[in-house]
């Protein structure tokens, strides 16, 4: 080797030794956020007694300063103050969280956002608690367990009917003006006279189940002339169809199995539980086994394990909220494994898509209309007929055919984008921002990926903390041209 050569090699080295230490020390030096009590329980505090205060204790346990540009809560009743300087690494910092109880009677739960250069997403904080009803010279509507789960119905037996007992824990009679069911089979009856203060009255609701094969879930809305004036009670259960319905619904199949449907959609709050119930049947000539798995922490399913040849039997999903740590879109494919009794072996997935949105159910009415609002330019986004890139001299390429779409917070509150996605990955996004100000907008460009499709027809879905709609979804068409 000649010494040019050599010193050329040298240099050559030197340079690279430089481009990864800088590198190695750039993604070295970056801050983390911690808090170890991320979530503060109040209790059970007085409407009257004044404002309440919470101080969360943020850390930094990166190698780069911390800046904690923004705090925001989910509502005007939460006042957050932080620590504007700088949090060193090693060192915390404070977040001081103010909540207001006037005008915010029952249980609450608080969301404060913590956007800071640790993360493009925000580091949530929860507080929560209980606001108690000044009782005095008022009626107070009191039930034990607002929601009554019929479990299995037959289809035969018609009609299902749940008495809840209503006691009036106030200073005042309590009237009951109205009930109003959420459809034509929920039918209520309810106690007409004054139900005095200690007392209890009836609201009985029946379900009529014929002709209604599933799983149901119905509310009535109780009227009366307590200071929250109207409360919500729940009924659910599953209706196990004549043997002529439960032929005709099972309509899709999963390997040997026929099942009601094979994608299970999920919007799910905080603190709270879903559950999905479908019928499955194994439709080959010998028994066999089914095996789950792929399943998350917060997913629990309930399914026989051993498969009758040709009997029904019933499949359960849940979802539980408190097991969630963060807001968004999460798509999981359970593994649906099944051997019959002679070894044939089946594999295939099971969609579960699921919605992790804000406690909407905790907010008041005022803070629902002083909350954010999401705006989209267009809902149907048609890429039309694009032709295939032939590239240099007809080699190679493809075309990449991009729109771009506005998103706009026509709220009073900030607006926070949880998730952007489509299952395809030939639908690329990008969003400019993900948290708006009031009437602030952010730009939305999808880029087609046309790669040897002849038709194209996905859903973008977005899950913002929109209490009205905060799970969107924008279709988008496109198709090939000869």
């Amino acid at each position: 080797m000649t010494k040019k050569a050599k010193t050329i090699r040298n240099f050559t080295v030197f340079l690279l030794s430089c481009i990864l230490l800088s590198e190695q020390g750039w993604a070295q030096n970056k801050p983390v956020i911690t808090v170890d009590l991320p979530v503060h329980d109040f209790g059970s505090i007085q409407e009257k007694g004044g404002e309440v205060t919470h101080t969360f204790v943020v850390g930094n346990t990166g190698n780069a300063p911390l800046t904690i540009s923004q705090v925001v809560a989910s509502c005007g009743c939460t006042t957050p103050e932080w620590t504007k300087e700088p949090v060193g690494a090693g060192q915390t910092g404070n977040i001081r969280v103010t909540f207001n109880p006037a005008g915010q009677p029952g249980p609450f739960e608080k969301t404060i956002h913590i956007y800071s250069d640790a993360s493009q997403e925000p580091y949530m904080l929860t507080i929560k608690g209980t606001v108690a009803l000044e009782s005095e010279g008022k009626p107070i509507f009191a039930v034990d367990n607002p929601v009554f789960d019929f479990g299995l119905i037959n289809e035969e037996d018609i009609d299902a009917t749940h008495v809840y007992r209503v006691k009036n824990t106030g200073a005042a009679p309590l009237v009951i003006s109205h009930v109003q069911s959420s459809c034509g089979c929920t039918e209520p009856e309810w106690t007409k006279d004054p139900i005095l203060p200690g007392q209890t009255g009836d609201v009985v609701i029946t379900y009529v189940a014929k002709n209604r094969p599933g799983p149901f879930t119905k509310t009535v809305t109780v009227y009366t002339n307590e200071e929250r004036f109207r409360q919500r009670l729940t009924i659910k259960g599953d209706v196990v169809p004549v043997e002529h319905n439960l032929a005709r619904s099972l309509a899709d199949t999963i390997g040997i199995t026929q099942i009601e449907r094979k994608m299970f959609t999920f919007t799910v709050q905080p603190e709270q539980n879903q559950t999905q119930n479908v019928w499955i049947r194994n439709f080959a000539d010998e028994d066999a086994t089914l095996l789950l798995g792929n399943i998350p922490p917060y997913i629990t399913v309930e399914a026989p394990q051993q498969l009758k040849s040709g009997k029904a039997e019933r499949f359960k999903i849940t979802v539980d909220g408190n097991q969630a740590h963060t807001r968004g879109r999460k798509l999981h494919l359970l593994e649906w494994k099944t051997v019959t009794a002679s070894g044939k072996t089946s594999v295939e997935t099971l969609p579960v898509s699921i919605h992790f949105v804000d406690a909407f159910s905790k907010m008041t009415p005022a803070e629902r209309q002083n909350g954010a609002a999401m705006q989209i330019s267009e809902t149907i986004l048609n890429f039309g007929k694009i032709k295939k890139n032939r590239g240099f001299m007809g080699f190679g390429g493809h075309k990449n055919e991009s729109r771009r779409l506005t998103l706009t917070n026509t709220g009073k509150s900030p607006l926070t984008l949880h998730s952007i996605g489509c299952d395809d990955p030939r639908l690329q996004i990008e969003i400019d921002k993900k948290t708006l100000q009031p009437d602030e907008s952010a730009t939305l460009t999808v880029s087609l990926k046309y790669n040897d499709i002849q038709t194209f027809g996905k859903d973008i879905i977005i899950v913002c903390n929109d209490s009205r709609e905060p799970v969107r979804e924008i279709r988008v068409y496109a198709e090939r041209d000869k």
